[in-house]
């Protein structure tokens, strides 16, 4: 019996998930094909999207109140 060969798939980073979710970038072509075909990437991608945010606080906010 002949053994199954092995894909090996070059998924997107979880940084650049995280920025595409975040719009700070826009995917590249290869990215955009790679989503439309990868369970993976999408539902990382999803959870990323799908997160609740919290405004961040400003350095003004912690300091000494006068």
């Amino acid at each position: 019996m002949e053994e199954p060969k092995q894909q090996f798939v070059a998924h997107i980073e979880n940084r650049r998930l995280q920025d595409l979710a975040g719009g700070r970038i826009r995917a590249e072509e290869w990215e955009q094909e790679h989503l439309h075909a990868c369970r993976i990437c999408s539902r990382v991608l999803y959870i990323y999207v799908t997160q609740p945010t919290t405004p961040s606080e400003s350095p003004e906010s912690k300091g000494d109140v006068a």
